[in-house]
């Protein structure tokens, strides 16, 4: 193995072990949530009618709501334990890691278990539902073995003896039901056995008395009918009562039988296996990355990942920078990769008013040239600076690209290059297009440890507003867009569909969120099964909206009923795009004439200046032979007198030569000045047509607000042309699947939500199909857990663009999955911004990171790094300029957010005064009932760990005074750096509210997003923060650590777009790094003496 692949195999394996002790936080299923059961192991063996299929009289306890006589399934959560125990025996074996950061990180709270299993409606175990949890086996093998490796192969062959298990006593318990006449039902005797066999599966004994059993209901209310009560005989209880000892029994006699076969086998015959004998998949319930990483150690271990390959890079450790993009080098590098042949041909069809920034454009042509052939490219986005308005245009340069090579198709069939048969479920179908190689490595997947980010994003890619006036013609599938966007319910045995509002209407099926079950399941209902003929629209638009085959089809009839056809149309959005082609690279050879005149002007000048420069040494020289003229030399002074005669020569020689020189370069610049004129005068029409653009290259300050704010060569027309062939490519695209949808291409169409939910399982056929599918959906968001689901079947390098964003918040063994799969990865975050917050004890990072990684270890620790700090480390361009101990890669420097004082306090402490403002009018100036954003100094008395009940008092005032003036709650976020202070803030604020012109449920809704730590709002804005600081002289200490990084007051005062209001003991804070500036940059504290709001 080469020395570059052991590296990438220690940091995989590294990784590979933490993952085991990342336990699943149970939040949905808290004591106060509805529909949840909590059940302790003595409540389970004295009442065997407790769970509630079996006595439907206890569903009542699930909350007020939940009646006997309706329909449930249930989620069964075994062996609950509290997450904090797996960082107290982590503390016990390897001491305590003391780091503030480290406490406020780490996600200890909670409640987590060793595994879940479903049970349907009818209280019969749904065992293939089985979900074990690596954490509590890890943990369990680690206080058995001393901290030796943990291995993946022996978990899968545990847990699968462990299922075998399971299914021999549930094959026993289906014979005493049957023997007895007792329902097939899952009853609390198999559960006390299994809840034994689990707790000595993982070898781990919790410490502190929590539930043994959780039970969550989900209601089903579409199923009708009132459910069967079950009887359970008392010979059925009596059998299954003593079922450990009936199991012992039953396996020593299966043991037998098995040994009897094995004797009479001949070993010639081989039959096929029987289904009960199959090994049983082992689902992993904690971790959604521990398999991705396991299946690209393979990768690696077999040298089976090209060097470019976005993981490969990504876990390398050798990297060479280009000049520093800030310094002087870095700016003549900037000039190159913004030059006209390096623009992107499409422009996502926005307003054409609006340019990228030199920075955006920098991104974009350099990733695309890079990543041609695949790798990976890191961009740092600060807030505010357009991460998404970027993506957006690596959308449209690939559409722009594929649709190229669609207008060059004879036919719309000629985009297929054979037909397969795929095995789909259980279904073998036949027909299935297969794409042409040419047209495949387009597809685009958008992923982030933030699944809400990530949705947003392909929640708002479709909507109208995205799109500038002059382009909001444009449709793609925009009925299916707008039907998968609108919201659906239901009333009784109707069915609705909601008409979009202004807002939130779409133009085209351009992304999806998925990811997800949920997601995924709602995507195929609305685009596919749940189609308007069983929907009741609510307003006139929503009756526009459908499912995608009646969409296709009514386009096709609509060209037939026009006297057109979809071949004909077809033929036609091939021209238009081959015009719309043509004119955008006649505006880019405009530009570049018009370059080129700015260059001959420049030269021109220089031409100027050597002339002038010739004529003044031409003077000076002749000045100089006129003295030696004139100066008078008696001729008996003979010598003196020669010396003068041939000096005066050699000067008029001189003289005549420069003359002549002189003459040259006169005529040289009155021809060339004339040619220019004539240039200029001809460029006149494209000079008024491409007006206010700026060419590089001329000595420009690279960091003046002019230059940043706008991408040298764009002009508005430029904008226009790109976007009108952006347009056009997505036209010709609906045209292409018109044209070959019937008998062609339909059934692909149709097994779409087949694909998405993991029917295709074998990886050619898996790739063939999502190439299609990435054909009439560009775009697909998924959340980094869910991409080894949403994409199980595929294989490294199988998804053309992964786009990760929010990089900054994902700890660095997420993405592996994600970039296996990738051929070219763009990764876009800020590592100043919030850290990822970590679910594995740091004692146990440690300790495995030493031993696979030696002192180096840190570089690669979930803890300690990022996906993006990682992507930054191997990207040749970027910075050192902003963070002088951090190489950030490829910066965006235009901030369009936030207004000042929150610009300015966020561009010092975090980006050394680097960032620019997108407006030159940033300055507060209304009138608002809480002021000037300032720093109300408010001590006080800390109660519990950093609360303090003092600052919840005045953020009440301040909520109540807002109400006051306004009638209506604020536009604000709550923000605190400590979990301690959110929780005292949420139970203060709830207790303590009242107003007569807000209600008490409508408050407690709000408060629900409004209160949070700075982790909860990264990724959001609002017009307004509160940021309540908390902590008091008699605990002090925690406000050193959240002042030792720039992050999580960046972080805070980023997420106000108008005001930013700081409630804190100045005494305390004032004085502190990043907190300082904080306090200059804000007005005075309005009400020094404490008087109320």
């Amino acid at each position: 193995m080469t020395k570059v692949n052991q590296h990438a195999l220690d940091v995989l394996s590294f990784w590979h072990q933490t993952e085991f002790f990342d336990s699943i936080d149970l939040k949905d299923v808290g004591r106060s949530t509805p529909g949840v059961i909590y059940y302790q192991g003595d409540e389970i063996a004295r009442n065997p009618s407790c769970l509630p299929w079996l006595d439907r009289e206890k569903i009542r306890w699930a909350d007020k709501g939940y009646s006997p006589q309706k329909h449930y399934s249930y989620t069964l959560y075994l062996g609950v334990f509290e997450r904090s125990e797996f960082f107290d025996q982590a503390t016990t074996l390897l001491g305590s890691a003391d780091d503030g950061a480290w406490d406020e990180r780490r996600n200890d709270t909670g409640l987590t278990c060793c595994a879940t299993v479903n049970v349907n409606k009818d209280g019969i175990l749904q065992l293939p539902s089985l979900s074990l949890s690596t954490a509590p086996w890890a943990l369990g093998k680690v206080l058995k073995n001393s901290l030796g490796n943990v291995e993946f192969d022996d978990f899968e062959r545990e847990s699968s003896d462990f299922i075998h298990s399971w299914q021999a006593m549930e094959k026993l318990a289906a014979n005493i039901k049957h023997e007895v006449g007792a329902p097939s039902v899952f009853t609390t005797f198999e559960l006390i056995e299994i809840l034994k066999q689990l707790s000595a599966w993982a070898g781990f004994e919790p410490q502190k008395a929590t539930a043994a059993l959780i039970v969550k209901l989900k209601p089903l209310d579409r199923v009708k009918g009132t459910p069967k009560a079950i009887y359970l005989p008392a010979p059925a209880s009596q059998r299954l009562a003593n079922i450990s000892n009936e199991l012992v029994e039953y396996r020593e006699n299966e043991d037998a039988c098995s040994l009897e076969e094995e004797e009479r086998d001949d070993g010639d015959v081989v039959g096929e296996p029987l289904e009960d004998s199959a090994e049983p998949e082992v689902s992993i319930l904690n971790s959604f990355f521990v398999r991705d990483i396991e299946c690209a150690r393979r990768l690696v271990k077999n040298n089976a990942l090209p060097d470019n390959s976005p993981l490969m890079q990504y876990l390398s450790s050798s990297y060479q920078y280009q000049p520093d993009l800030l310094s002087e080098g870095g700016e003549a590098l900037i000039r190159k990769q913004l030059s006209l042949e390096k623009t992107p041909l499409g422009r996502w069809p926005e307003s054409s008013e609006h340019t990228m920034s030199m920075m955006q454009q920098f991104a974009i042509n350099t990733a695309k040239e890079r990543l041609d052939e695949g790798g990976l490219y890191s961009v740092n986005g600060p807030p505010g600076t357009g991460k998404t308005t970027m993506l957006r245009d690596f959308i449209a340069d690939n559409m722009v690209k594929r649709g190229k090579i669609l207008s060059e198709l004879s036919l719309a069939s000629d985009a297929f290059a054979k037909e397969l048969t795929v095995k789909i479920g259980d279904e073998m179908v036949s027909g299935i297009k297969q794409l042409i190689p040419e047209l495949s490595g387009f597809e685009m997947v958008v992923v982030s440890s933030n699944n809400t980010a990530v949705e947003n994003i392909s929640k708002e890619l479709p909507q109208c507003k995205t799109l500038g006036s002059e382009f909001v013609h444009l449709e793609y599938l925009r009925p299916v867009a707008q039907k998968l966007a609108a919201n659906h319910y239901e009333k009784g045995d109707t069915a609705f569909v909601d008409s979009l509002g202004k807002d939130d209407d779409c133009w085209g099926l351009i992304a999806a969120a998925m990811g997800n079950g949920t997601n995924r399941s709602l995507f195929g209902s609305r685009i596919q099964f749940k189609n308007m003929a069983g929907l009741t629209p609510v307003g006139e638009p929503a009756e526009r909206y459908n499912t995608i085959a009646p969409t296709i089809n009514g386009i096709i009839d609509a060209l037939f009923k026009e006297g057109s056809n979809p071949k004909k149309s077809f033929s036609e959005s091939q021209r238009k795009y081959k015009q719309a082609e043509a004119d955008v690279e006649r505006g880019l050879s405009d530009l570049a004439r018009l370059e080129k005149i700015m260059l001959r002007k420049k030269a021109l000048r220089q031409q100027e200046k050597d002339l002038l420069r010739v004529k003044n040494v031409l003077l000076r020289m002749k000045s100089y032979t006129a003295t030696w003229i004139e100066k008078k030399i008696p001729l008996r002074q003979w010598r003196p007198w020669i010396c003068r005669y041939f000096l005066v020569r050699a000067c008029h020689r001189r003289i005549a030569l420069r003359e002549i020189q002189l003459e040259y370069k006169k005529n040289k610049y009155e021809n060339e000045k004339k040619t220019l004129d004539a240039e200029i005068k001809a460029c006149e029409p494209l000079a008024i047509l491409h007006k206010g653009v700026t060419f590089g290259g001329h000595g420009e300050d690279h960091n003046s607000a002019e230059i940043q704010r706008t991408a040298f060569g764009h002009s508005k027309e430029l904008n226009r042309l790109r976007a009108e062939l952006t347009v056009a490519a997505f036209e010709l695209h609906q045209a292409w699947l018109v044209a070959c949808y019937r008998g062609c291409f339909s059934k692909n169409v149709n097994k779409f939500v087949a694909l998405i939910n993991g029917e295709v399982k074998d990886a050619e056929h898996a790739k063939a199909m999502w190439q299609c599918f990435f054909m009439v959906v560009p775009l697909v968001s998924s959340a980094f857990a869910s991409v080894a689901n949403q994409f199980s079947a595929l294989r490294a390098g199988d998804i053309g663009w992964l786009f990760i964003d929010e990089a900054g918040q994902a700890t660095p063994q997420q993405a592996v999955g994600a970039l296996m799969r990738a051929k070219r990865a763009v990764v876009v975050g800020d590592p100043l911004q919030v850290e990822p917050v970590f679910t594995t004890p740091p004692e146990f990072v440690e300790f495995f990171g030493k031993a696979m990684l030696g002192e180096g270890w840190s570089r690669w620790s979930p803890t300690v790094t990022s996906v993006q700090v990682l992507a930054d480390r191997v990207n040749p361009y970027g910075t050192y300029r902003i963070n002088e101990h951090q190489w950030l890669g490829s910066p965006l420097r235009v901030h369009r957010r936030c207004q000042d004082p929150m610009f300015s306090i966020a561009n010092k402490i975090a980006y050394n005064d680097t960032m620019i403002h997108g407006s030159d009018n940033i300055v507060e100036n209304d009138d608002f009932v809480w002021g000037l954003s300032c720093w109300y100094d408010w001590p006080g008395e800390v109660e519990g760990k950093h609360f303090v009940p003092a600052q919840a008092v005045f953020v009440l005032r301040m909520i109540k005074a807002y109400i006051n003036k306004n009638g209506v709650l604020p536009n604000c976020y709550i923000i605190t750096p400590f979990r301690d202070v959110k929780r005292g803030l949420l139970h203060f604020l709830r207790r303590e509210f009242s107003h007569t012109d807000v209600k008490k449920n409508d408050f407690d809704k709000w408060l629900s997003g409004r209160v949070g730590t700075v982790h909860t709002f990264q990724g959001k804005e609002e017009d307004f923060v509160i940021f309540v600081l908390g902590v008091s002289s008699q605990n002090a200490g925690a406000e050193k650590w959240a002042a030792s990084k720039p992050n999580l007051l960046n972080v805070a005062v980023t997420r106000a777009k108008k005001r930013v209001y700081i409630v804190g003991c100045k005494t305390l804070w004032a004085g502190l790094d990043n907190f300082s500036c904080a306090n200059t940059e804000l007005a005075p504290d309005p009400f020094p003496n404490r008087v109320v709001v």
